[in-house]
């Protein structure tokens, strides 16, 4: 999904750990490198922030681990991004370009997911995975003690319009 809110001047590619190796040397060559993971990948995704700084390339964290633990990022990752990131990615990119990018990025009004675009499913390597998923919804009314869902995406649910699930299933 952000890869469809970066601006097409932007080359964008997706590696997934779940079907693919990372290769560190590609990633060495990128001019920014952006992670993602839950908490209980944190001490995956706290490796991958050590090599890909290692190696002088901006990092970027966001997503899960990030908004609930972001002291844990704290000095590994470039940017940090905390919450839904829906119009502060975007922002953060106009930044950058412009040479002045925060250390924090805070959204802070939930998404209106009926105005996202479809996710840039092209940059998956869909033969690699023997099914997929769409979110549709973003938020949880319920309050499971072990789930970390509502700190992101809130208490109130919000679902995409029939078109957009239509449109994204196409």
């Amino acid at each position: 999904l952000l890869a469809a809110l970066a601006p097409d001047h932007h080359d964008v590619t997706l590696i997934d750990e779940n079907v693919e190796d990372i290769d560190f040397d590609r990633l060495g060559r990128a001019d920014l490198v952006c992670l993602t993971g839950m908490s209980i990948q944190g001490r995956r995704l706290i490796e991958i922030l050590e090599e890909v700084k290692s190696r002088g390339v901006m990092a970027v964290v966001g997503g899960p681990m990030a908004t609930v633990e972001p002291e844990v990022l704290e000095g590994l990752a470039d940017v940090i991004f905390v919450g839904e990131a829906d119009e502060t990615w975007p922002q953060f990119l106009s930044d950058w370009e412009q040479g002045c990018h925060k250390s924090r990025y805070e959204q802070q009004q939930k998404t209106d997911v009926t105005k996202l675009p479809l996710p840039r499913i092209d940059l998956l390597k869909t033969n690699r995975y023997m099914f997929g998923s769409l979110q549709i919804s973003r938020g949880c009314p319920f309050t499971c003690e072990f789930c970390d869902i509502i700190v992101t995406f809130g208490r109130r649910p919000r679902l995409k319009a029939s078109e957009q699930v239509l449109a994204e299933l196409d």
